[in-house]
């Protein structure tokens, strides 16, 4: 009877887990189906069959900058010219940069003095903002680097490779670096998002089976684990894979929170999850279908709230005690979407944003009761350093970031760049004065 139960238990948790995924899966294709339906009325001069698919993606993701100018576009081919001017105007101040001038969508604005004086700001936010430093950099072009994190103890940055899956650690303004995990060492796959738990004298490391990294193999697809290396030897502590539950996974970053709990962020599965640091079993904590790709992750000051980013719908916080799940509303001349990474400075969060031209690298401040953010300020954008960049950290005042990642090369068709395509792996510092 023992053994049945057993049995059925382990079917009813093979069903739920399949469930989310298929969830995770729907959402995901019917939002992009709306973007198909949407991008194929505008191509064919329909605005009349935009508006549907258009003002469901905005129900679900308000003021997603796609969504708006594809809604933009609609209302021009309408004669609706200031409703056309407005979502431009609204584009143009979250610092977007776009050329309505040269879309056939706003012929009957041609000429206008609104539509110059927004494409001028569209123009200006493609002007350099901010200031970054070098700080060091690593003489492997195929390194592919992603993760970065810091021990105050040592005073040593790590900084994981995609394609070598390997971690090199490096000092405070030194250009050389040293082997910490060789390559492919105790299992590792890409060395993803990381965190230096410095009390106990360990680094976590989120690491994935990705097309991009040496020895690939279609087997490895959907394979995950969090790794714990000893920070002064780099010798391997634990190893903690994914589930084994029927779908694919891909740990993108850790959270090591003061008292040692551990949260990794899933982007195959859609799911974030508390890990137990014994015997790595995984609680998820979302439901099924909330978000779609879950990437950064960053405890709020006290640590009661994780917050999150998915590239496709925005910021989330996750109220740790009660698992309620809060989307972070933003002023109508702020966008949050397409960021890939989040670091914390005090009650400020710094985030990278890369889903929309120009990466930026942008700092903004919660509302401490509502989580709103009604401004953002642009730390560094249009700076040629800037490949794509990944991640980052605070350390003494500065934010450290991982510049050049180069995910525009990523993928299965391009997983394995020519050297010519590559820069550098780059590490730039930002002072936060």
């Amino acid at each position: 009877m023992s053994s049945a139960r057993s049995q059925l238990r382990l079917l009813i948790t093979a069903m739920l887990l399949c469930a989310c995924a298929s969830a995770v899966a729907s959402t995901q294709e019917q939002t992009h189906n709306w973007f198909e339906q949407a991008r194929t009325a505008a191509e064919a001069s329909d605005p009349e069959a935009v508006l549907a698919p258009v003002n469901k993606i905005l129900a679900q993701r308000p003021g997603e900058p796609r969504a708006l100018y594809l809604l933009a576009q609609a209302r021009a081919r309408q004669g609706e010219q200031q409703a056309a001017l407005g979502l431009l105007r609204r584009l143009a101040v979250m610092g977007l940069i776009l050329d309505p001038a040269e879309d056939p969508a706003f012929d009957s604005l041609r000429g206008t003095a609104e539509l110059a004086g927004i494409s001028a700001r569209f123009r200006d936010n493609g002007a350099p903002r901010g200031r970054a430093v070098h700080g060091f950099k690593h003489n492997d072009r195929r390194f592919l680097p992603h993760g970065i994190a810091y021990d105050f103890n040592s005073r040593q940055f790590f900084i994981g490779s995609v394609h070598r899956r390997q971690i090199i650690s490096a000092g405070r303004g030194r250009e050389d670096s040293a082997d910490f995990v060789s390559p492919g060492a105790f299992g590792l796959h890409a060395a993803m998002g990381m965190q230096a738990e410095s009390s106990r004298r360990l680094l976590w490391v989120a690491s994935s089976a990705v097309p991009e990294m040496q020895g690939y193999d279609s087997d490895l697809a959907g394979h995950s684990a969090l790794f714990a290396f000893d920070l002064d030897s780099g010798r391997i502590k634990k190893r903690l894979p994914a589930p084994e539950d029927q779908q694919a996974h891909q740990y993108v970053d850790v959270a090591v929170a003061g008292r040692g709990r551990l949260f990794v962020a899933d982007s195959a599965a859609g799911q974030i999850y508390e890990i137990n640091r014994i015997n790595g079993d995984a609680t998820a904590l979302l439901e099924p279908g909330r978000v779609s790709r879950p990437l950064g992750l960053e405890l709020n000051e006290d640590e009661t709230q994780l917050y999150f980013a998915d590239y496709d719908s925005g910021l989330y916080a996750l109220t740790l005690e009660s698992g309620e799940l809060r989307r972070i509303t933003t002023a109508e001349s702020v966008n949050l979407y397409g960021i890939v990474d989040l670091s914390r400075d005090g009650d400020q969060f710094i985030a990278v944003q890369t889903g929309h031209p120009p990466q930026r690298i942008l700092r903004f401040s919660p509302d401490p009761d509502s989580g709103r953010v009604e401004q953002v300020e642009v730390l560094l954008a249009n700076d040629e350093r800037l490949q794509w960049p990944s991640s980052g950290i605070v350390v003494s005042g500065s934010y450290y970031l991982i510049a050049n990642a180069h995910h525009e090369l990523h993928g299965e068709r391009q997983h394995s760049p020519r050297d010519a395509e590559l820069t550098w792996p780059l590490v730039l510092r930002i002072p936060l004065d």
